[in-house]
């Protein structure tokens, strides 16, 4: 728990300092702290003027402590706390090394690897000696300070139930942890998506028996949110994927829990909720025995028994299909659910009268939930750009799911995609107009450059989140010259072979080079350079690539980065794996294979997926647009496979975003813009000093949508 809550606290550029009640102790010296400073220092993180100032204040074991504990958490942080075994040990001084010699090491890698033996792994090759890198004018160390661990924790906490996205099901374990050890300070009023709330209030209990209260069930407007509350009780995804089994529950709990859905089948359209997860309400009612209890709860049972008799009434889906020859009818409708107009207005836009469909959006747009409203705008600044011939299907699952279809849908004119979005940004502005007063508002430039967070489900662990078409600039100084990608894993309870490769891709996006296991010397033309094929890591083991960014710069516009799990399995059974880039000046390719220094980004490949498109970097512009894609897919390579899914991320990613800067400036009814940051009450930026950082999307996500 410690650990995870440590972790939670490095998002904020925080240690955690424990102290003892040991008060006869030694105390800690100059040479102590420099040489804790210097070790930091190696990792790339300094601590600031106050936090140095606290550590004197130490006595050496309590420092001690501090020092091995949070060393360790930086060093994870990275990506620097394994051994980076690699199959070539000279990479990537590997001009010299033919086609010939790549295949035939190969081969004898891939005779003779097993589960527990690395077999043959090019240990016949001499490791160069390697020259330090000077660090005085090329690193840019990260600040981090002493933490008050309670007071930032338990804002995280309220954060993330307050925000209107899940959240990511890598970051479920950490909060479910603050919850539990906050929750006498972190007790919500509400919480606005569903997904969230199963998951906080099973988090409370203390997990020896199944088992649901009625405290349990208090946040619980629709019986579909009791059905997750059940599903998460039982083990299973609050996301209701299908299939699930529900776990038996204690007479008394079956009660309560009959007894919520009775009160609600009178309140809600329980009807309709049912009819979403038919199969799995009929696997519930199987353990919740409504027919004992039939004259306890009538409610309950009636709507059980029209659900096994398949008596239960039209849904309010299928009464609209039958309006779809009536727009009038279909709009009046639709005007009572405002989200689901919403969903629907591409298909109005395309078969009813433009204006009419515009004038009725209109009166409703405001009471569209404003996360809709943000994917909406989006999508209809994109709408007419869009490939004319195919369509891009996304939807999640248990992982993203990418698939390109024919393009049916009639194409809408230019001048309607601009009205839509033209409502949208009004009504956004409406909305805000009734959030509470602000004060003066600075917004440093960079803000243009991120996205606002509509979705976060299947985010990777990260120490600095990135959200979805983020674009970062690395074209300076210290990052301008290369680019090394890395990528760890280690064994399971079978061999585990991930592959790591780099997909070079035109401005088009209709060619492609792809530097990876299966043509590893690809990038000589552009002096870039695959450290090798490893099959199997007993021990753990790592491949990199060396891209050059200049040379690369000819043959392609995007470099796509791509994990790939050779051998079948899916990133959440891996015991250990994670992905990362250095961005390095080319004096630092003769350093060290793995410079934690350089680390630009680290993140755990942990998702219900077997593939991962982490970025795409711009090489003509230097900049590094975030996707973090996770797929299932069939296919080692993306591209020669003849895989879509690189192209659909690619170009989604690509699409103009709604940004944070664009998206705090419709909050300008209760706050005023400065463009002196110094007169500023609340900045808003990307360095470790602001208010609102690109990098806290719950902090963003609640306050401001």
């Amino acid at each position: 728990m410690r650990r995870i809550l440590k972790e939670a606290l490095l998002k904020h550029d925080m240690l955690l300092l424990e102290r003892s009640d040991e008060t006869a102790c030694q105390p800690s010296s100059v040479a102590d702290i420099a040489l804790l400073a210097e070790s930091f220092a190696s990792l790339g993180y300094k601590l600031d003027g106050a936090s140095l100032a606290t550590l004197y204040t130490v006595g050496k074991k309590d420092l001690s402590v501090f020092y091995n504990e949070s060393y360790m958490l930086l060093a994870c942080a990275k990506g620097a706390n394994v051994q980076h075994k690699v199959f070539y040990p000279n990479f990537p001084f590997m001009a010299n090394v033919t086609a010939n010699e790549y295949y035939i090491r190969a081969v004898l890698h891939y005779l003779t690897a097993r589960k527990d033996d690395y077999g043959f792994a090019n240990a016949d090759i001499k490791e160069r000696e390697h020259e330090n890198v000077d660090n005085d004018e090329k690193i840019t160390l990260t600040i981090v300070d002493i933490a008050r661990a309670d007071d930032v924790l338990v804002g995280d906490g309220i954060a993330a139930l307050a925000q209107k996205l899940p959240v990511a099901e890598s970051e479920i374990e950490t909060y479910e942890t603050i919850w539990r050890t906050y929750a006498d300070r972190i007790v919500p009023t509400e919480i606005p998506f569903k997904e969230n709330m199963a998951r906080y209030v099973v988090a409370l209990t203390d997990g020896k028996k199944p088992t649901i209260t009625a405290n349990m069930l208090s946040f619980c407007k629709t019986i579909t949110d009791v059905l997750r509350v059940y599903a998460v009780v039982s083990g299973e995804s609050e996301q209701l994927y299908y299939p699930l089994q529900f776990v038996s529950l204690p007479r008394s709990a079956r009660k309560t829990v009959l007894d919520k859905i009775d009160k609600l089948c009178t309140s809600s359209n329980a009807d309709e909720d049912v009819q979403r997860n038919e199969f799995l309400w009929k696997r519930a009612f199987e353990k919740l025995h409504p027919g004992e209890y039939k004259h306890d709860f009538p409610h309950a049972y009636a709507l059980a028994s029209a659900l096994r008799n398949g008596i239960l009434p039209k849904t309010f889906e299928a009464q609209l299909d039958v309006l779809k020859c009536n727009p009038d009818g279909y709009m009046l409708a639709l005007a009572s659910r405002p989200t689901e107009f919403a969903r629907r207005l591409d298909f109005m836009l395309r078969s009813f009268d433009t204006a009419t469909v515009l004038r009725n959006f209109h009166s409703v747009a405001k009471n569209v939930s404003v996360n809709v409203l943000a994917t909406l705008l989006e999508f209809y600044r994109n709408r007419y750009d869009m490939p004319k011939d195919v369509r891009d299907i996304v939807f999640y699952s248990e992982s993203l799911r990418m698939v390109q279809v024919p393009e049916t849908r009639a194409e809408l004119p230019k001048e309607v995609c601009a009205a839509v979005c033209n409502v949208i940004v009004c009504a956004l502005a409406d909305r805000f107009a009734d959030y509470p007063q602000k004060g003066t508002l600075y917004i440093g430039e960079n803000m243009k450059n991120y996205a606002v967070p509509t979705s976060s489900r299947s985010a990777s662990k990260q120490t600095h989140t990135l959200t979805h078409g983020s674009k970062v600039y690395v074209g300076d100084g210290e990052r301008g010259d290369f680019v090394r990608l890395f990528t760890h894993w280690k064994n399971g309870d079978s061999r585990v072979d991930i592959d790591l490769s780099v997909e070079l891709v035109s401005d088009d996006l209709k060619n492609a080079i792809s530097l990876s296991w299966h043509n590893p010397d690809g990038g000589k033309p552009f002096n870039s350079y695959h450290s090798g094929d490893f099959t199997t890591a007993p021990d753990g083991a790592s491949e990199f690539v060396d891209l050059d960014i200049a040379a690369a710069r000819k043959f392609g516009r995007y470099a796509v980065v791509c994990n790939y799990c050779y051998t079948g399995q899916t990133f959440d059974v891996i015991p250990e794996c994670f992905s990362g880039v250095m961005f390095m000046p080319q004096r630092a390719k003769r350093g060290v294979v793995f410079n934690p220094q350089f680390v630009r980004n680290k993140f755990d490949l942990t998702q219900h997926a077997n593939k991962n498109i982490a970025f795409a970097l711009d090489l003509q512009t230097l900049t590094m647009v975030w996707m973090d894609v996770n797929l299932l897919s069939a296919h080692s390579n993306l591209v020669a496979s003849g895989d879509s899914g690189l192209v659909i991320a690619l170009r989604r990613a690509l699409r103009k975003h709604v940004t944070m800067d664009e998206w705090l400036r419709l909050h300008i009814s209760h706050l005023t813009l400065t463009d002196n940051r110094n007169a500023a009450t609340i900045v808003a930026d990307d360095d470790g000093n602001a208010d609102i950082s690109p990098y806290d999307t719950e902090k963003f996500a609640t306050e401001w949508m």
